[in-house]
């Protein structure tokens, strides 16, 4: 896919093109940026079936907006390895690996369509808040 740049993370050959990292399991996380590369960081978890390209379409607004969008494949779809038996809590663990890799201390989360019940797990606190506490996050998606 291309160098290895500093974090474990692999870049293309364009600066802002598409990368991967390296969760703690080994699988890779295959991710695209988009928008204003130093704006404030949102990753950006697309619907089904979907990808990381599916934010294309708004780069421009994005950039214009001050935001830098960083689109990651979930695990199984286009790029990145699939996580046998994964549920959607097992998503935070990818995301914090994305965000060390990428060196974010901050940053938002969005979720489009099937996405946002991911969105919705890197806020989970097990056994904390009734509003974090939702079920359907503890679902194992169909295979």
């Amino acid at each position: 896919m291309g160098d290895v740049a500093q974090g474990g993370v692999t870049t293309a050959e364009a600066a802002r093109g598409d990368g991967s990292v390296s969760c703690a399991d080994g699988r890779a996380l295959v991710f695209r940026e988009y928008g204003a590369p130093d704006g404030a960081p949102v990753l950006y978890f697309h619907g089904w079936p979907g990808s990381r390209l599916d934010f294309a379409a708004n780069d421009a607004i994005a950039a214009s907006a001050g935001v830098r969008v960083i689109a990651v494949d979930r695990p199984g779809m286009r790029g990145s390895d699939f996580q046998r038996s994964r549920r959607v809590l097992d998503w935070p663990a990818d995301v914090a690996s994305l965000a060390d890799a990428l060196g974010l201390d901050r940053f938002a989360v969005l979720g489009f369509s099937f996405g946002g019940p991911y969105a919705r797990a890197c806020g989970y606190v097990p056994g904390g808040a009734s509003h974090a506490r939702d079920p359907c996050l503890d679902r194992r998606p169909a295979r």
